[in-house]
């Protein structure tokens, strides 16, 4: 590996072990220290996690526990965030990309599609948003927060769940032609500018613009102090307005 992908993967390791050992672990406090607060509110539980530092995998669980009364207790919601590190075409692992914890992970639901809303687009399987501004001062408790107060909403208030890049805000564009678009925005952009600048330049069709007529010359210079008025041009060189007592400097 490279010096910075060394790098990135010791940060992605040590911060990940780190993190599922505080997740999967509860320390008892002993007499005298203060009971440490748990990392997850009650209706968030994990699940399973899994951790192979060779291979660039990390994967963890978790139920969500909602507030319906008539929750379905063989179908729950469980979702996976994926902080695995990035793979070439080859299935190696590439650690020269952006990883965790300098970028947020994957959230994805695992069960408990049949739970929402008819009309949402969310399936087992799908992606999901992580809706924050993502530092690596977060973490993956952070996440799973953030998802499962979302779930929890959306179920106890009967609105649509989508998927990653499928809600009413975020209309679908294929990347190139979200691409092409863009392109012929900037060229129409271009020539518009082109014809606002450029005399006699316009399109088929259109008839060119009417010719302005000669430009007027510059107001005569005034040389008589008894006929000046505003917007004349004088010479502060040339008598009268060149006799003074003093020269005072300006700044």
């Amino acid at each position: 590996m490279a010096p910075n992908a060394d790098r990135h993967a010791e940060i992605w390791s040590t911060r990940l072990q780190r993190e599922l050992l505080a997740l999967t672990t509860q320390t008892e406090a002993t007499e005298g220290e203060q009971k440490q607060q748990p990392l997850l509110p009650p209706f968030v539980k994990v699940m399973k996690h899994e951790l192979v530092i060779e291979k660039g995998v990390c994967n963890i669980s978790f139920m969500i526990d909602t507030k319906e009364q008539d929750e379905d207790a063989s179908n729950p919601i469980i979702v996976t965030l994926d902080a695995s590190l990035a793979m070439t075409e080859q299935g190696q692992v590439d650690a020269t990309k952006m990883a965790y914890p300098f970028q947020k992970p994957k959230a994805i639901l695992a069960s408990g599609c049949e739970r929402f809303a008819e009309g949402s687009t969310v399936t087992n399987g799908s992606v999901i948003d992580i809706d924050c501004d993502w530092t690596p001062s977060l973490h993956l408790s952070d996440a799973a927060l953030n998802v499962a107060l979302k779930i929890r909403e959306c179920l106890s208030q009967g609105e649509l769940y989508y998927a990653s890049g499928t809600g009413p805000d975020q209309p679908f564009l294929d990347p190139v032609l979200e691409e092409a678009v863009k392109g012929a925005k900037k060229l129409g952009n271009f020539f518009t500018n082109m014809k606002a600048h450029v005399p006699g330049l316009s399109s088929p069709g259109q008839d060119a613009a009417p010719d302005p007529g000669p430009v007027p010359e510059h107001a005569p210079v005034v040389k008589d102090e008894s006929s000046i008025k505003v917007g004349d041009v004088i010479d502060l060189s040339d008598s009268p307005w060149s006799d003074c007592a003093g020269s005072y400097s300006s700044k």
